[in-house]
């Protein structure tokens, strides 16, 4: 039994060297190979050509990158001393109190401004006499400017105020619908 342990540690310890000196056999052959290819005189002009190609491709890339550079188009600014509402969606029985969308002309029809508005109205009086009604346009939002054709969508800055007299034409919109 000994007898066999030792020959199988022996027979182990054998094949650990016929693997390690078949590893080193192989490294020698890649080393060789290499070395083959790096003394090849073809080696040295390839590298310096394909070096050369590679920075041709770079210097050619970035100065065609910065020949293709464009100015930021500047937004037109909106200036319209009137606005009318052209379409107004409440909804499908005028009851649309928030997300409600219409379509804005500014005075002399150059722009279509599709704007979405919250809206609340409530009822104002005591029952006797004379009751009124008031609409309040809680939000409104400009989505999307158009040209006179409404073909092509411009990218435009709306000032504070403008929105304010949008706000206004929307009020006087809704009053006019709902007949208040």
């Amino acid at each position: 039994m000994e007898q066999n342990d030792i020959q199988s540690q022996h027979i182990s310890g054998q094949r650990w060297l016929i693997r390690k000196l078949i590893q080193n056999q192989q490294t020698k052959q890649v080393k060789a190979c290499s070395a083959q290819l790096i003394e090849h005189p073809a080696a040295g002009f390839t590298t310096y050509f394909l070096g050369g190609i590679t920075v041709m491709i770079l210097t050619m890339s970035f100065a065609l990158a910065s020949i293709n550079v464009e100015q930021p188009v500047q937004p037109i600014e909106i200036h319209s001393p009137k606005y009318t509402v052209a379409e107004l969606d409440l909804g499908r029985y005028n009851d649309c109190r928030f997300d409600c969308t219409a379509q804005i002309w500014t005075e002399n029809d150059q722009y279509a401004i599709d704007v979405e508005f919250d809206y609340t109205g409530y009822k104002n009086g005591n029952g006797v006499g004379h009751s009124w009604q008031a609409i309040e346009v809680t939000r409104i939002e400009p989505k999307a400017v158009f040209d006179a054709d409404q073909d092509v969508e411009i990218d435009a800055y709306i000032d504070r105020w403008e929105i304010q007299e949008m706000n206004e034409a929307v009020k006087n919109a809704i009053r006019e619908k709902l007949g208040v």
